[in-house]
């Protein structure tokens, strides 16, 4: 069975020196971060016990490093490399990001929606304002109006279509007919 991470701590003269043990990944961490976070100062991290280690457990380490001043020991040669990749960073990365309170959310919920209704009502008043104006100008210049055209229009559209809507109109009641018998 695989180790899972874990450490054992002593009281130095600088702080805590914790050594590692098990394996530093993020499959087996389990509570190593809290646990490690309840120390008080840590002077020295020893890895020389681990078996393995991914970018999660070079992450702890690093921020453990950062936040303590402590100093790394024993690590090995893949450990090394991700530590070095790792000890540029300087941002600050939360586990779990602050959450907020419930009626604050729901606030910001009520205005997302409420300003998209206003967004959404807006939209609709343009819309009917330009249809209203192009039939004003269609009823004002009505000797340029094509009634030819909007004539074969409503050929197409309408009459033209009869036989497919009945068509779909036939086929969907035979469904409904039978699903109706079932």
């Amino acid at each position: 069975m695989v180790a899972s991470a874990d450490f054992e701590h002593s009281e130095g003269a600088d702080g805590a020196e914790v050594r590692f043990s098990g394996r530093l990944t993020l499959a087996r961490l389990g509570d190593v971060p809290a646990r490690l976070g309840e120390l008080g100062p840590i002077s020295s991290l020893d890895l020389s016990a681990i078996d393995r280690i991914d970018t999660v457990g070079a992450w702890i380490v690093t921020r453990t490093v950062n936040e303590h001043g402590a100093k790394i020991i024993g690590a090995s040669e893949e450990a090394r490399r991700l530590l070095d990749a790792l000890a540029s960073d300087k941002s600050e990365y939360r586990v779990h990001s602050d959450r907020r309170p419930a009626w604050l959310r729901t606030l910001d919920q009520i205005g997302t929606a409420s300003r998209s209704i206003w967004h959404e009502l807006l939209g609709i008043i343009d819309f009917f304002g330009a249809m209203l104006i192009a039939l004003a100008v269609q009823i004002r210049a009505r000797r340029r109006l094509r009634w030819n055209a909007i004539v074969t229009r409503f050929q197409t559209v309408g009459l033209d279509a009869l036989p497919i809507i009945g068509l779909m109109s036939f086929l969907i009641g035979i469904v409904i007919a039978q699903q109706g018998a079932v």
